[in-house]
Order: structure tokens, then sequence, then C-alpha cells
């Protein structure tokens, strides 16, 4: 899947390796801002999958490359349907 990646800015410094990330859910529309490795990024962009080269990231932001969609309304989803299993059960 592919999402709309911005890259927002540098550290200016050529030795540092860092570049500044945004991503917009696509649920929600709300920016997730981060620094990342720019090799890491690079390689994301050459097709590697976000859970292999992004190691420098927590798995919520690994998952926004993938899926597009922020830890918030990925924890909305799951209570929802955690709670509508959960009523069919009764």
């Amino acid at each position: 899947m592919n999402h709309f990646v911005t890259v927002v800015g540098t550290s200016g410094d050529p030795e540092d390796d860092y570049i500044v990330l945004s991503i917009d859910c696509v649920e929600c529309g709300m920016p997730m801002t981060f620094a990342t490795s720019k090799s890491h990024y690079i390689a994301w962009l050459e097709g590697g999958h976000a859970h292999d080269v992004f190691t420098d990231l927590p798995d919520d932001l690994r998952e926004m490359f993938v899926t597009g969609v922020c830890y918030l309304c990925r924890a909305q989803d799951e209570e929802f349907r955690r709670t509508k299993s959960e009523a069919y059960t009764l």
C-alpha cells in the first residue's frame, strides 16, 4: 500500500543520517511526524518492507507505513471489534 509520506526536514549536517517525515493517517487525517534514518527511508523507497527496514522506529510507526492507519484509529477499531464480538457471545 502506498501512502503519502512528506519529507519535512533534515538535520543539515551531512554526518547526521536522520530525516524528518510526516505521514497523514488515511482514516482520521492526523499527521504523524517523526525522525528516522535516511538510509532506512531509502531502503523502504527501494522496496524494503517497513517492518524490516525501519528498525529505529516503534511498531506503531512502522505499521503506518504498511496500513496508513495511526495507532489511535487502530486502537479504536480493535476496541470496536472486541466490543462487537462480545455482544454476539451474550
